[in-house]
């Protein structure tokens, strides 16, 4: 029996193809059952929301397997997108407001209804409960001086960054 290779660059093409020049958008579930879950589990030891969070993502996030993936499985919505971790850093959009207005270097799309869910729902959630504010609270001042600019937790002033906190995809 013979066997038909295909060329992997002709895979990875029609993959990329489906993303040209599309303008990247923000899918909010992850965040928003992520977010619910918190809602309910304060009473709880904070390793313990972690995980009955990531629970209540996997098992209500609509899950796209796409043609000619080889490692399949997205949990956004078809298309070009980034993903909202609020818990990290959430309220760096509550700070930094701009980033929900496209720029001409960096266009990017919020919906409406996007936009709703971050400002009602997510960073009222989230504001003063986030992984970077906790650390911050847990620094010394004179170190979070050192740590940050101008006292921003928002802001390093060194060159490592304590978590991988960006998060992106196709």
């Amino acid at each position: 029996m013979k066997t038909v290779m295909t060329s992997p660059r002709a895979r990875t093409a029609r993959i990329l193809s489906r993303f040209a020049g599309q303008v990247p958008r923000l899918s909010v579930d992850r965040a928003r059952y992520f977010t619910r879950s918190f809602r309910t589990t304060e009473h709880l030891p904070l390793v313990v929301r972690w995980a009955k969070a990531l629970a209540h993502v996997m098992e209500n996030i609509d899950v796209r397997i796409l043609p000619d993936e080889l490692i399949v499985g997205r949990g956004g919505p078809e298309g070009r997108y980034g993903i909202l971790y609020p818990e990290l850093e959430g309220a760096y959009f509550a700070t930094a407001g701009s980033l929900l207005e496209s720029a001409e270097d960096m266009p990017h799309h919020f919906s409406e209804q996007d936009i709703a869910v971050i400002r009602d729902e997510l960073l009222p959630f989230w504001a003063g409960r986030t992984f970077r504010e906790s650390l911050a609270d847990a620094v010394p001042l004179h170190l979070r001086r050192l740590l940050c600019k101008d006292g921003d937790i928002y802001v390093p002033s060194f060159i490592i960054h304590e978590t991988a906190t960006v998060r992106h995809s196709l």
